[in-house]
Protein backbone atom coordinates (compact mmCIF):
# COMPACT_ATOMS: atom_id res chain seq x y z
CA UNK A 1 0.00 0.00 0.00
CA UNK A 2 2.98 2.79 1.20
CA UNK A 3 4.28 1.79 -2.99
CA UNK A 4 1.28 2.54 -4.33
CA UNK A 5 1.51 5.65 -2.06
CA UNK A 6 4.74 6.84 -3.12
CA UNK A 7 4.08 6.20 -6.84
CA UNK A 8 1.30 8.84 -7.02
CA UNK A 9 2.94 10.92 -5.09
CA UNK A 10 5.77 10.84 -7.15
CA UNK A 11 3.61 11.96 -9.79
CA UNK A 12 0.98 14.38 -8.36
CA UNK A 13 2.22 17.04 -10.40
CA UNK A 14 2.40 15.41 -13.58
CA UNK A 15 -0.86 13.49 -13.86
CA UNK A 16 -0.59 12.14 -17.50
CA UNK A 17 3.07 10.62 -16.09
CA UNK A 18 0.88 8.69 -13.82
CA UNK A 19 -0.14 5.65 -16.65
CA UNK A 20 2.89 5.91 -18.36
CA UNK A 21 4.80 4.35 -15.89
CA UNK A 22 2.19 2.47 -14.56
CA UNK A 23 4.55 -1.04 -15.15
CA UNK A 24 7.26 0.14 -12.72
CA UNK A 25 4.32 -0.38 -10.20
CA UNK A 26 2.77 -3.39 -11.45
CA UNK A 27 6.47 -5.16 -11.64
CA UNK A 28 7.26 -4.45 -8.64
CA UNK A 29 8.22 -6.59 -5.74
CA UNK A 30 5.49 -6.09 -3.57
CA UNK A 31 2.96 -6.82 -5.50
CA UNK A 32 4.44 -10.38 -5.91
CA UNK A 33 2.70 -13.18 -4.53
CA UNK A 34 4.98 -15.24 -2.26
CA UNK A 35 2.82 -18.61 -2.82
CA UNK A 36 3.80 -17.39 -7.00
CA UNK A 37 7.32 -17.05 -6.49
CA UNK A 38 7.80 -20.08 -4.48
CA UNK A 39 6.14 -21.76 -7.05
CA UNK A 40 8.30 -20.44 -9.87
CA UNK A 41 11.42 -21.76 -7.46
CA UNK A 42 9.73 -24.98 -6.72
CA UNK A 43 9.65 -24.40 -3.15
CA UNK A 44 5.88 -24.64 -2.55
CA UNK A 45 6.75 -27.34 0.65
CA UNK A 46 7.56 -24.06 2.67
CA UNK A 47 4.41 -22.24 1.73
CA UNK A 48 2.48 -23.24 4.77
CA UNK A 49 5.39 -21.52 7.02
CA UNK A 50 5.42 -18.24 5.23
CA UNK A 51 1.26 -17.97 5.57
CA UNK A 52 2.21 -18.96 9.43
CA UNK A 53 4.08 -15.81 9.31
CA UNK A 54 1.18 -13.75 8.20
CA UNK A 55 4.03 -13.61 4.68
CA UNK A 56 1.93 -13.48 1.49
CA UNK A 57 3.96 -10.78 -0.66
CA UNK A 58 7.44 -10.57 -1.43
CA UNK A 59 7.56 -7.45 0.11
CA UNK A 60 6.07 -8.87 3.50
CA UNK A 61 9.13 -12.05 3.12
CA UNK A 62 12.01 -8.77 3.09
CA UNK A 63 10.86 -8.02 6.54
CA UNK A 64 10.62 -10.96 7.98
CA UNK A 65 13.28 -11.50 10.80
CA UNK A 66 16.28 -13.52 9.16
CA UNK A 67 16.08 -16.02 11.60
CA UNK A 68 12.04 -16.62 11.05
CA UNK A 69 13.66 -17.24 7.31
CA UNK A 70 16.27 -19.43 8.12
CA UNK A 71 13.41 -21.37 10.07
CA UNK A 72 11.36 -22.25 7.15
CA UNK A 73 14.12 -22.61 5.02
CA UNK A 74 15.86 -25.15 6.92
CA UNK A 75 12.86 -28.21 6.15
CA UNK A 76 14.26 -27.54 2.73
CA UNK A 77 17.04 -29.16 0.89
CA UNK A 78 20.41 -27.67 0.47
CA UNK A 79 19.64 -27.28 -3.03
CA UNK A 80 16.33 -25.67 -2.85
CA UNK A 81 17.87 -23.64 0.04
CA UNK A 82 20.30 -22.15 -2.51
CA UNK A 83 16.90 -21.10 -4.44
CA UNK A 84 15.69 -19.01 -1.61
CA UNK A 85 19.34 -17.05 -1.40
Amino acid sequence: MSQIQGFFLKYRKVPEKILSNIDDLLNSDENVKISAFLEDVNCLDCLNDFKLEECYTLAEAKSLPKSAIQEITSKLSPVLQSRLI
